[in-house]
């Protein structure tokens, strides 16, 4: 429904980016540019991206005054349908990350997953390549550390000195593939996003490289520095006030906080 789309433009552009703070109204190229992102693909392709990559900068502060969980992003489709792309090369250094921008594998080893989930708490980290193909034991095992870090758990590895080193999973994590995981309680603990190749139409594709020649990491900077002189629980407490109407207006019952 294009009204809807539209009212989920605004909560996003309203709440989670904070625009109707009178600091980022006075900064024209910012107010001009964000809309742009909407151009890159659907609007429910985008939006789940753009949602959780600027409410990332306060996962601490989210897992605190909820469960001490936050959800994983997890963005499948079609192959060549731009998914890498997206997250990489524009929603990441939309929060800074300006070089060195090379997605882990879920082929990785184990203690280097962990080793990427204990390095940050409100960058995200991006595992790809989630794919049929991948052998099945990789792909389990992925998934496994993605109930975890939902949650926030730690994991104790010993070291050669026969001391013990933890490391929180904490960072906020992104999935990147070409299929969905079949474990339902995981699916719970996703936020989805799927672009699919038949929807990179020219236009789009025009887009997103224009985006791409933006000076990206020097909003997402902007972006940080904001977030990190703002306190975000009137922004959530009215997110869920706009969520509760929105829903209440399209009929959608039973979900959570």
């Amino acid at each position: 429904c294009p009204h809807r789309q539209l009212e989920g433009v605004h909560i996003v552009l309203d709440v989670v980016l904070g625009l109707e703070d009178h600091r980022l109204r006075a900064e024209p190229p910012r107010q001009q540019f964000l809309p742009r992102l909407l151009d890159l693909n659907e609007p429910h392709v985008v939006l789940p991206i753009l949602g959780w990559f600027y409410a990332a900068v306060w996962t601490p502060i989210i897992r605190r005054l909820g469960s001490e969980s936050y959800p994983i992003l997890w963005v499948w489709g079609s192959p060549m349908a731009g998914k890498t792309t997206i997250v990489r090369d524009v929603f990441w250094p939309l929060l800074g990350v300006a070089r060195q921008r090379h997605c882990y594998s879920v082929t990785d080893t184990a203690f280097a997953t962990y080793a990427a989930l204990d390095a940050t708490r409100t960058i995200p980290q991006i595992w790809d390549e989630y794919r049929t193909d991948v052998p099945e034991d990789k792909r389990r095992a992925i998934e496994r550390v993605a109930r975890r870090v939902y949650g926030g758990e730690s994991e104790t590895r010993g070291r050669a000195d026969l001391r013990l080193k933890t490391m929180s999973l904490l960072a906020p994590m992104v999935v990147v593939g070409e299929t969905m995981p079949v474990d339902t309680a995981l699916c719970d603990r996703l936020i989805v996003s799927s672009p699919l190749r038949m929807s990179l139409t020219p236009e789009r594709e025009a887009a997103m490289e224009a985006v791409r020649r933006e000076p990206l990491a020097a909003l997402g900077a902007s972006y940080v520095a904001w977030s990190l002189r703002t306190d975000p629980r009137p922004l959530l407490e009215l997110a869920r006030a706009k969520r509760a109407a929105w829903c209440a207006a399209a009929g959608i019952q039973g979900l959570g906080p």
